[in-house]
């Protein structure tokens, strides 16, 4: 199976914009980016881990890390826009997520998703003209374009979030405990909450909390906390002139080097460039 690389690919940006007709030859494959893709015109079938589904003008679909995927049966109108990201372009503290999950729960869009297929279809047509103007800010080069096109990105995820929030409903309703958990957790971040603390608070034990996570968004307890705080941490960053040693107090890590070691590793870069990176306006 072929693997398409960020390098080849984006070129060295977080950013980049395929188009895909009938003529063009659909070959097995996984990449290391994220991958939304909006069928403009036609039908064509999607086969994603050996599952087949059909895709028709209007549906849209977004590509994990690492998924195994091919698009077969082009019709002759067949025609799609393939926008290629990286998660640390919508934040930059997504920079070690691998998931689009991770970036529909980060604070730029604060959205939990069940499904493991993302599939939506613009039946209003309210996203296409959005994939339009990224498109066309893509293809033009003037200042702030690329600030724009993240804006115009984040908008589009949000809507497609809004068009499955019936779902997503019915979903919490027989998930409620684990929405309370996560709710607890993105209000007492701060608090030393370990697993036990949780379900002392919750009545569950701890290995059902922790099987929560792993069915509910594939992560592990400790790492969904983590990934709470450092987002937490890169929004003070960049909104506030605090100390790295109040921020990381204020995030809840009592050891700064153990916050500074943590948010490198998500991140990729130290707190103090990374408060440098924004306070000089990128």
């Amino acid at each position: 199976m072929l693997i398409f690389d960020k390098k080849s690919y984006l070129k060295g940006n977080e950013l980049g914009i395929l188009f895909s007709d009938s003529n063009s030859v659909g070959k097995l494959h996984s990449h290391e980016f994220l991958e939304m893709c909006y069928i403009v015109s036609g039908t064509a079938k999607h086969i994603v881990n050996g599952v087949k589904r059909t895709l028709s003008a209007g549906s849209i679909i977004i590509i994990d890390y690492g998924v195994s995927h091919i698009v077969v049966d082009k019709s002759k109108d067949f025609y799609s826009v393939n926008i290629l990201f990286l998660p640390e372009y919508i934040d930059a503290s997504l920079f070690n997520c691998l998931s689009f999950k991770d970036v529909l729960r980060n604070s730029q869009i604060n959205f939990i998703y069940y499904d493991d297929y993302y599939h939506f279809e613009d039946d209003e047509n309210e996203i296409f003209p959005l994939i339009e103007k990224l498109v066309e800010e893509y293809n033009i080069e003037r200042h702030g374009n690329m600030q724009y096109i993240r804006c115009l990105l984040i908008q589009t995820i949000i809507l497609l979030m809004r068009k499955c929030e019936s779902k997503a409903i019915e979903a919490k309703k027989s998930n409620k405990d684990f929405e309370m958990i996560v709710e607890y957790l993105r209000t007492h971040y701060a608090e030393h909450i370990s697993l036990n603390e949780l379900s002392r608070i919750f009545n569950h034990s701890t290995a059902s909390i922790y099987q929560m996570f792993k069915k509910n968004l594939n992560i592990k307890y400790s790492d969904f906390l983590t990934d709470i705080r450092i987002n937490a941490a890169c929004n003070l960053l960049k909104e506030t002139n605090h100390s790295i040693d109040e921020i990381a107090a204020a995030v809840g890590y009592k050891d700064t080097g153990t916050f500074r070691q943590i948010f490198k590793t998500k991140i990729g870069v130290t707190p103090k460039a990374y408060s440098k990176k924004f306070s000089e306006g990128l």
